[in-house]
């Protein structure tokens, strides 16, 4: 079930980023992924729209809920539902404008 969510999520935030196409600042490493990622997004944040998602979201799930702007949905399976029909709604309907730079932590 795990990799079918995962798949449907990648998808989603793969179409999102072919349609709108922000420029990603992607952070890793093994320690000051998080300081760093905030410190990035409060620097270009006072000329740019940035999203950086204030939790830790650096797995498989994690990043494309990033993209996505959209919360994880812990262990509820209807939560997942949800998650997923907001994620397909999201990549196929564009309601508000995307920002300009995605800061995510890998």
């Amino acid at each position: 079930m795990k990799k079918i969510v995962q798949k449907c999520l990648a998808r989603s935030a793969k179409r999102i980023l072919v349609r709108e196409k922000p420029l990603i600042i992607a952070v890793t490493g093994s320690l000051g992924k998080t300081s760093t990622k905030q410190a990035i997004a409060t620097v270009l944040g006072e000329t740019f729209s940035i999203r950086a998602i204030q939790k830790n979201y650096n797995t498989e799930l994690g990043v494309p809920l990033s993209i996505l702007n959209l919360p994880s949905a812990g262990k509820s399976f209807f939560g997942w539902l949800d998650v997923l029909l907001r994620a397909w709604l999201r990549s196929l309907y564009t309601r508000r404008r995307h920002p300009d730079m995605l800061v995510l932590e890998m």
